[in-house]
């Protein structure tokens, strides 16, 4: 298998995964290159793109019928910064959480041993 031909089947299987949308881009972009003849027009480049993204990402923005590729990245960039936040205010919301219901549960009244107090005292 030539060079070509194989960097035309990682761009055929390229999706997003774990990667941010900079990173997903900047493998789209390289490996676009050499796929010239699957991506002939703008509308087939964000199509292709968007088919990559992980849902959470791609749902917001199929409706909206991108065909500008620096625009439809722009928007998917947005739209990753503000799940990020989302998530981070979910995580801080969850700790603080726990750290409530473990305070609460750490404070326990215990009824004082009378019987001991009193031998003491005596």
């Amino acid at each position: 298998m030539t060079d070509r031909r194989s960097m035309q089947d990682k761009f055929m299987r390229l999706v997003q995964g774990d990667r941010t949308i900079t990173q997903y881009e900047a493998d789209f972009t390289m490996l676009s290159r050499y796929a010239s003849h699957i991506i002939p027009n703008a509308e087939e480049k964000c199509h292709r793109f968007l088919c990559g993204l992980r849902d959470s990402i791609r749902q917001p923005l199929v409706p909206l019928g991108i065909e500008d590729y620096s625009s439809l990245v722009e928007r998917e960039r947005k739209i990753e910064l503000d799940l990020q936040s989302t998530q981070r205010r979910r995580d801080f919301q969850k700790r603080k959480n726990e750290d409530r219901s473990k305070s609460t549960q750490s404070f326990h009244y215990r009824r004082p041993n009378w019987k001991k107090f009193k031998s003491n005292i005596l």
